[in-house]
């Protein structure tokens, strides 16, 4: 069984800031996984990609730096406010749910948890990534909740009803593409976070840890 804490759901639900704050209190490294298809978007727009093969092409490096998973462009960091911007949002759903992009981004993720404790969080962990992780958690909220949350995370002022919007599509999306979909992983203890603090959610989790 491999030391590995999934930690899956849909986008907003809280997953980065509860799994690196995890990782954190137990030692573990955290992987954060929306850096690697945020990277690849932001690369894709960058280069003026016109298909997922000129991507591929592209020279788009990642290294674990404690808490912290970096990207590199032809060998230099891209930045994090980079990748988190209106434009690669908007165009996130091209890369993320391309069945080649994705087994990619497994593979990666798979050499780095040969090598390291991971909490590791995403859409796709505890399903297709690892199946056999040692603990797998799966969290939720509603549409209005993750838009408020989501907000925090963009430099860039956005209204809460479009985010809510992209919210829904990016769910759509992830449930239904034909490979790796969004869902509950098998034996995955689920926690709706609607009504907790972030405090309280990561309490809740290392509780069953021990």
């Amino acid at each position: 069984m491999l030391d590995v804490i999934t930690i899956d759901g849909p986008a907003g639900v809280g997953k980065s800031t509860i799994s690196k704050l995890i990782a954190q209190k137990i030692g573990y490294h955290y992987l954060n996984t929306g850096i690697f298809y945020r990277s690849y978007t932001y690369a894709y727009l960058i280069k003026n990609c016109s298909s997922i093969e000129d991507l591929l092409q592209v020279n788009l490096t990642f290294k674990l730096e404690g808490l912290d998973l970096k990207s590199y462009l032809d060998e230099k960091e891209i930045p994090e406010r980079k990748i988190r911007t209106r434009k690669v949002e908007e165009n996130i759903a091209i890369i993320s749910t391309n069945e080649n992009i994705r087994k990619i981004v497994a593979e990666k993720e798979r050499e780095i948890a040969s090598n390291h404790k991971l909490v590791t969080e995403g859409r796709e962990q505890g399903t297709f990534v690892f199946p056999n992780a040692k603990f797998k958690f799966y969290l939720d909220a509603s549409v209005r909740t993750r838009a408020e949350r989501r907000m925090q995370d963009f430099i860039e002022s956005i209204p809460i009803e479009e985010l809510e919007e992209r919210i829904r599509k990016r769910d759509y999306d992830d449930m239904t593409r034909k490979f790796a979909p969004l869902q509950k992983p098998d034996g995955a203890i689920v926690i709706l976070t609607d009504n907790y603090t972030i405090e309280k959610i990561v309490e809740k989790i290392i509780s069953y840890l021990d």
